[in-house]
C-alpha cells in the first residue's frame, strides 16, 4: 500500500476543471450590494483574504437568515497565525489565503467584530477563551480555471454569486491598471501570481470596454468590493469594476454558505488547519478514507460529518462504524459540510469513512514549511485504502517529518435521557440547545421538570445574544461573588437595567424563579436592552386570579401575554407564584427567539 501513494502540496486551491457543456442563462446585470455592508479597512496589514472570507460569510448570513453581523478578522488573523496554537508560521498580519480562512471557520466558526475589534497590533487584548464562537461552515466551493477557460469560469462565478450571494476572488493588483475615475479595473499582463483576493457581489455585461484605462477585447465587468477603505477614488464605496477580460480574476476563485446556527453539541476533529494538500492514491479508482474518533459524551448521536472534495461533480459515500448512512452528490470541488440520518453512537469510539466514486485524490492536514510546521499527527487515527476492508494509517505513505492527517470532522448531539420525542417539550428544547440558550445538566439529563432559579434564568437571557463572559467582574450584588457560573451575566443584566434586586441590595441568584419575575425580565430586555417594544398580537383578558398577581408585576405579565410569550394555565388562571421549570423555560426562550428576538 505504500506505493500508491504520492502527495503534492497545493498552495492555493483546487484543481483545474474541464469546460463546462451547458450554460444557464443569467441577466445582463445583478448585483448582491444589498447585503455586502459598508466598506472595509485592512489598513497597513496583508489582511485581504481574512476580510474577503469574513464578507463572504456576512453576505451569506444576511442573504439566508436576514442577520447583518460584523464578523471579527481580528480573531480570524490570531487564530491561524503563530500566536495560535493550530501550528501555522505566519505573523498575525500577514499575508493567507482561502485555505487557512476556510480551515478556521471550520475548525472554529466565527467571532463578531466586537468581541475583538481589527487592529494592526499584534498582539491579542482579548483572552481567546472567553471569546463567543458560534455558527457553522456549510459550504465552501472552490474554483481554479486556466487563462484559457475564461468563459467557463464567468459561468461559474455567476453561478455561485447567485446561489450564495458573492465569491472570493484572486487579483494581479498593481495601481497602473486601476482608472480612480471610473473605479475600473483591468490588467492585461501575463504575471498570474496573485498577490491580492476581493470580494465579487454581481456583473454588469454591458458595462463598457471603454470604461478602463487600457481597453480590453470586449465589455463586461464584474461588481468588487474592496477591503481598503474608501480608497477607490469615488469618495463614497469601496465599490468597483473589474473587466472580465482581466488576467487573474476569474482563475481562482471560491464561495462560502455560513450558518448562525450549531446544530450540534460536539465537534470532533483533528485536522485544526484543514486542508494544506491534495494527495493521490494511485492504482485506487475508488479511493476510501477513515478516520477514527474517541467518544467524549456517555450517551450521544452523530449527525453531521464534514470532509473536502477535489473534483467537481463529486458522489460520495458515507460510512459510519462501516455502515452506509448517506450517499450524496456534490456539484462543486471543495469543503463540505453534510447532515446525515442521527445515528447512535454505542461504543467509546467511532469511525467515519468517505468514499469517493471515481476519485482517487484526497485533502490532507500536513506539515510545511514556512506554513504549517506546527501541525500535529495523531497516530493510528486515519486510513486510506481502496475499501474498508483493506486500509493503510496514513502515516506510514508519508516521511514522519509530514505529520499527515485527513481532514473529516465528525459532529454529534448529546442525547438527553430525561426527554422523550413524545413530550410536549421536545421540539422546545431540541431548539434552545441547538441555539446555545441551554445546556444538559450533566449525566445526559435535561431535567425538563426542575425549576429555574434566577441566576439560570438572566443565563439565558445573557446567552440570546452572547453578552461577556468574564466572570472575573464585580456585580454590585452583595450575594453574587466573582468568580461564579453566572457572574458576567448578573452584571450584564444588572448594567442593562434588566433586573434591579431586592431590598438589601440582594439578587437571590438561587431563589427559583416565578412566572411574573420571569415576564418582568423578557419585557426589560427587550425595552431596556433592545429598545423595542413587544408586539400585541392577541387581547388581555383578565386572569380568574388576576388579584394574586403583584400590581408592580401586571403590566409585565400583560406584555408577554399579549405577545405570546406566556399563556395561562387550567382554570383560566396565570399562577403567577409558580415556578418556570426547565421546560417551560425552554418554551418561553424558542417562541421569544423565533418570534421577535430574529423575527
Amino acid at each position: 500500500m505504500k506505493k500508491f501513494l504520492r502527495a503534492f502540496i497545493i498552495s492555493t486551491v483546487i484543481v483545474s476543471l474541464t469546460a463546462l457543456t451547458a450554460y444557464a442563462i443569467y441577466p445582463s446585470y445583478f448585483s448582491n450590494e444589498q447585503y455586502a455592508g459598508d466598506y472595509d479597512n485592512q489598513l497597513a496589514t496583508e489582511l485581504c483574504w481574512a476580510f474577503v472570507q469574513n464578507n463572504l460569510a456576512e453576505i451569506s448570513l444576511a442573504k439566508n437568515e436576514g442577520l447583518y453581523i460584523d464578523l471579527s478578522e481580528q480573531t480570524m488573523k490570531f487564530e491561524t497565525s503563530n500566536k495560535g496554537s493550530a501550528g501555522y508560521d505566519r505573523a498575525p498580519n500577514s499575508s493567507g489565503n482561502e485555505l487557512i480562512s476556510i480551515g478556521y471557520l471550520a475548525a472554529r466558526g466565527a467571532t463578531r467584530e466586537t468581541d475583538e475589534p481589527f487592529s494592526v497590533k499584534a498582539e491579542r487584548d482579548v483572552t481567546p477563551s472567553l471569546l463567543n464562537y458560534f455558527g457553522t461552515l456549510k459550504s465552501a466551493p472552490m474554483y481554479r480555471y486556466e487563462p484559457s477557460q475564461r468563459t467557463e469560469a464567468i459561468e461559474m462565478m455567476k453561478q455561485l454569486i447567485t446561489k450564495y450571494g458573492a465569491v472570493g476572488a484572486s487579483l494581479y493588483h498593481s495601481g497602473e491598471y486601476y482608472d480612480p475615475s471610473k473605479s475600473s479595473y483591468y490588467y492585461d499582463g501575463q504575471n498570474l501570481l496573485a498577490n491580492h483576493e476581493v470580494t465579487i457581489i454581481g456583473w454588469i455585461d454591458r458595462y463598457s470596454k471603454y470604461n478602463f484605462s487600457t481597453v480590453p477585447k470586449g465589455h463586461g465587468a464584474f461588481i468588487a468590493k474592496n477591503s481598503w477603505g474608501n480608497s477607490q477614488g469615488n469618495n463614497t464605496t469601496d465599490i468597483f469594476y473589474i473587466s472580465y477580460y482581466d488576467t487573474v480574476v476569474t482563475t481562482e476563485f471560491f464561495a462560502t454558505e455560513f450558518s448562525s446556527k450549531r446544530n450540534y453539541d460536539n465537534l470532533y476533529q483533528y485536522d485544526y488547519i484543514g486542508k494544506v494538500a491534495t494527495a493521490t492514491a494511485e492504482g485506487i479508482s475508488d479511493l476510501v478514507t477513515m478516520t477514527v474518533f474517541k467518544k467524549e459524551q456517555k450517551n450521544e448521536v452523530l449527525n453531521a460529518v464534514s470532509f473536502y472534495t477535489e473534483q467537481a461533480r463529486q458522489a460520495v459515500e458515507i460510512y459510519v462504524n462501516s455502515v452506509l448512512v448517506s450517499t450524496e452528490w456534490l456539484e462543486h470541488p471543495g469543503y463540505h459540510y453534510v447532515e446525515i440520518p442521527q445515528t447512535h453512537i454505542d461504543s467509546d469510539e467511532f469511525t467515519v469513512a468517505i468514499k469517493y466514486v471515481g476519485c482517487n485524490s484526497f485533502a490532507i492536514q500536513r506539515r510545511s514549511a514556512g506554513l504549517t510546521s506546527g501541525a500535529q499527527n495523531t497516530p493510528n487515527t486515519c486510513f486510506v485504502g481502496s475499501d474498508l476492508s483493506s486500509l493503510t494509517p496514513i502515516e506510514d505513505m508519508f516521511i514522519k517529518a509530514v505529520q499527515p492527517m485527513l481532514c473529516i470532522k465528525a459532529y454529534s448531539k448529546d442525547y438527553f435521557s430525561d426527554v422523550s420525542r413524545s413530550d410536549w417539550f421536545c421540539k422546545y428544547v431540541d431548539f434552545a440547545v441547538q441555539m446555545g440558550m441551554f445546556k444538559g445538566t450533566g449525566n445526559n439529563k435535561f431535567s425538563p421538570n426542575t425549576a429555574m432559579d434566577r441566576a439560570q434564568f438572566v443565563q439565558v437571557l445573557a446567552n440570546l445574544m452572547g453578552a461577556p463572559k468574564d466572570n472575573n467582574v464585580d456585580t454590585g450584588f452583595a450575594d453574587v461573588q466573582t468568580g461564579q457560573w453566572y457572574t458576567a451575566a448578573v452584571k450584564w443584566a444588572r448594567d442593562n437595567n434588566i433586573v434591579s434586586g431586592y431590598e438589601g441590595n440582594l439578587f437571590k441568584p438561587e431563589k427559583q424563579i416565578n412566572r411574573q419575575e420571569m415576564c418582568t425580565m423578557l419585557v426589560n430586555y427587550v425595552t431596556n436592552y433592545m429598545g423595542k417594544t413587544l408586539p400585541e398580537t392577541r387581547p388581555y383578558n383578565d386572569f380568574a386570579d388576576q388579584s394574586s398577581i403583584e400590581a408592580w408585576a401586571v403590566p409585565y405579565v400583560r406584555a408577554c401575554y399579549q405577545a405570546g410569550l406566556v399563556s395561562g394555565k387550567d382554570g383560566g388562571v396565570f399562577a403567577p407564584l409558580a415556578v418556570t421549570t426547565r421546560a417551560e423555560g425552554a418554551t418561553v426562550f424558542t417562541n421569544f427567539y423565533k418570534n421577535f428576538v430574529f423575527e
